[in-house]
């Protein structure tokens, strides 16, 4: 058994937030796996994101499991994700597993509105006796990914490399998770996705920032994101896969290159040892006894979840030897469906 805050992901394998998890549908197929303990919803916005098939898409590379994406969050609102997880832990004939739900937002004032309809949820699935299909309590079922690290939006860049731009949200999680206490209930299980960290310093601001807060406030890294600011031209795709996104792309002119906005975030085999590198880091940091520096040491168990180039049995397994708790994939439940978590779990 795995704990990732309150949740228990068994096995110890999820998809990350991404287009391969936007619909009830496609959340349904990741959820009825025996060989996902966990899934999560692509990221949400409370009012959902304007996408344009146009410009909003993804390549995948001819050579390796390798891809880059110009999207950026699902259309859908977050009010549509509940009612899909309300959906989800009620069908009785699906097996119980945790969700987590991405969500995002840089305004602190409606990050605490979402968070709190998230919260309403949870306190509907709580009296299972209510309910035809008997859960545990929702608290063990439910958890929430904030999505501090998409590198495709235009104007608004990625607050986790920012300290200052992080801290106002992360005090709104801290003052949420105060007042869930307060009355009485248990937290809710709280994450970060992050991006690519590129130097120790960055890793130990971020360490040093959540490590300030109340405990419990954070259980979760998500590490890591798509690394940004990458190109990929159109001789480097697979073309099969390519024909397919044109014909949804209405066969648009990239001028050579594999996306439409020329630049985009770059995903699977090409990342992983970077995000080894991430995860073995915050893993050296949060696990050090007694740290090398007090402000880095966090208040609370947090559990890292490995994500970029788990595209094998092996790369998997790299994950978890630098030490993440669960490993995430995307690039490969795009190419090969959610087929792919018995695969990443075969060794040969």
């Amino acid at each position: 058994m795995v704990a990732i805050g309150l949740l228990e992901v068994t096995p110890p394998f999820l998809n990350s937030s991404c287009p391969w998890a936007s619909d009830l549908e496609q959340l349904t197929q990741l959820y009825s796996t025996p060989f996902t303990g966990a899934i999560t919803t692509r990221t949400a916005t409370k009012d959902g994101f304007v996408e344009d098939l146009a410009i909003h898409t993804v390549a995948f590379s001819s050579d390796t499991s390798s891809s880059i994406n110009s999207y950026g969050y699902s259309p859908r609102p977050l009010s549509e994700y509940l009612s899909d997880v309300k959906s989800l832990l009620l069908d009785v004939s699906l097996p119980l597993k945790p969700v987590i739900i991405s969500i995002t937002s840089s305004d602190p004032i409606e990050l605490r509105e979402m968070l709190e309809d998230i919260a309403k949820l949870r306190d509907e699935l709580d009296p299972s006796e209510s309910f035809s299909k008997p859960i545990p309590l929702a608290s063990h079922l439910l958890g929430v990914e904030l999505n501090t690290s998409c590198p495709n939006i235009p104007h608004k860049p990625p607050p986790a490399y920012a300290i200052p731009l992080l801290m106002p949200l992360l005090q709104i999680l801290e003052l949420f998770q105060q007042t869930l206490i307060r009355e009485g209930k248990l937290p809710i299980t709280l994450g970060l996705k992050l991006p690519p960290y590129v130097y120790a310093a960055q890793i130990e601001e971020v360490v040093s920032a959540v490590s300030g807060l109340d405990k419990d406030t954070v259980s979760f890294f998500t590490c890591t994101n798509t690394l940004g600011n990458s190109l990929m031209f159109s001789d480097q795709e697979d073309r099969d896969l390519a024909k397919k996104k044109e014909d949804a792309m209405l066969a648009s002119d990239s001028g050579g290159f594999a996306l439409p906005t020329i630049w985009g975030g770059m995903a699977g085999d090409v990342i992983h040892h970077l995000s080894l590198g991430n995860i073995k880091s915050f893993s050296t940091i949060l696990s050090s006894t007694p740290p090398s520096d007090p402000k880095l040491a966090p208040k609370n168990d947090i559990a890292l979840i490995g994500v970029g180039g788990v595209t094998s049995f092996e790369s998997a397994q790299r994950m978890f030897r630098a030490g993440a708790r669960a490993v995430g994939c995307a690039t490969v439940l795009g190419k090969e469906g959610p087929g792919v978590f018995k695969r990443l779990q075969e060794q040969h």
